[in-house]
């Protein structure tokens, strides 16, 4: 299979790298602690590491290349613009850890990812100098420079009740940030 290079939108489609890699699985079968921590709590208990405490880094570099084309009322014409080229670190990081020395049956996870993110920089660009209304003394119309970025925090617990089940939770906080350009 080749290559889409397209996204679901805003939202990635796995958290991760490795739930990435994987189409986007991580409920039933994560192979980490950042993707058990995020999809499904309790599997926690059932990664590869769950004997031991886990700790992944991992990280993403996005780099998309949008470009837009305006037909406004008073240019002569459509205006189209690149975007500057961007690239967008995404981080995940994820922990597991048993918590009971004993049994090791009671886990605890805490993990922080990127889950989405866009935007667009026309900033010193044909469009930016197009989305000057005429006759208004500079003001522009929004669009030439946006970012949406959220970030997820996690903590988490699980238990294993037996060997081939567990339960688990996870308090899932964001962070985000818009900005628009606009004061």
């Amino acid at each position: 299979a080749s290559s889409a290079f397209a996204t679901n939108g805003d939202n990635l489609i796995g958290i991760g790298p490795i739930s990435r890699a994987m189409g986007g699985t991580g409920i039933a079968a994560p192979q980490d602690a950042i993707s058990a921590v995020f999809a499904n709590p309790a599997a926690m208990c059932f990664t590869p590491g769950c004997d031991y405490g886990e700790v992944n880094f991992g990280g993403t570099l996005f780099a998309p290349k949008p470009s837009a084309e305006a037909n406004l009322p008073w240019t002569p014409g459509p205006v189209a613009s690149d975007s500057k080229e961007n690239i967008y670190a995404i981080p995940a990081i994820g922990i597991s850890l048993p918590i009971d020395k004993d049994t090791r049956r009671w886990r605890f996870g805490l993990a922080a990812y990127g889950v989405t993110g866009l935007g667009v920089d026309y900033r010193g660009t044909d469009l930016e100098a197009a989305l000057v209304i005429p006759g208004t003394g500079g003001q522009n119309l929004p669009g030439a420079y946006t970012s949406l970025q959220i970030m997820k925090f996690a903590p988490s617990l699980a238990y294993q009740v037996t060997p081939n089940f567990s339960v688990g939770a996870a308090v899932h906080i964001d962070y985000a940030t818009l900005d628009l350009s606009a004061g």
